[in-house]
């Protein structure tokens, strides 16, 4: 019998648990993205993307300095300052479609109620953010 330490990045030891905690994780985040379908629609000035923020749910995961279930928006700010124009395009789409992997195990959930606009504007704002200037 082969016993997987908790380390172990493969084999059938760590596979199962890392689909279950995943699968998990989905279930848990499918309400927030249901409960944040009324978003309001159109483009975003930088000034309301806080307020968007919050009316779509993105605060029920992220903190503008503490970890929840997702980064908190400095470590996202710090990660993607520099992103350029291909970059920005690819986490606005991670914000609309969901995805996995950059931040951990849990997934982020999709949110298919935000445009593309929305989203970008999201990124930009990230990209522009202050941390010295966020409430704590």
């Amino acid at each position: 019998m082969t016993i997987y330490s908790a380390d172990s990045r493969s084999g059938p030891g760590l596979a199962a648990p890392v689909r279950w905690v995943a699968a998990a994780a989905l279930a848990l985040l499918a309400p927030l993205a249901a409960a944040s379908e009324a978003v309001p629609a159109g483009a975003l000035a930088p000034a309301d993307v806080p307020a968007f923020l919050d009316k779509a749910r993105c605060i029920a995961c992220h903190g503008a300095t503490d970890r929840r279930v997702g980064p908190p928006w400095v470590a996202i700010a710090s990660r993607y300052r520099n992103a350029d124009g291909e970059q920005v395009g690819a986490l606005a789409a991670k914000i609309r479609l969901g995805g996995a992997g950059n931040w951990g195990l849990v997934p982020m959930a999709a949110n298919p109620q935000v445009s593309d606009a929305q989203a970008r504007a999201v990124v930009q704002w990230l990209q522009a953010l202050d941390v010295g200037k966020l409430p704590q």
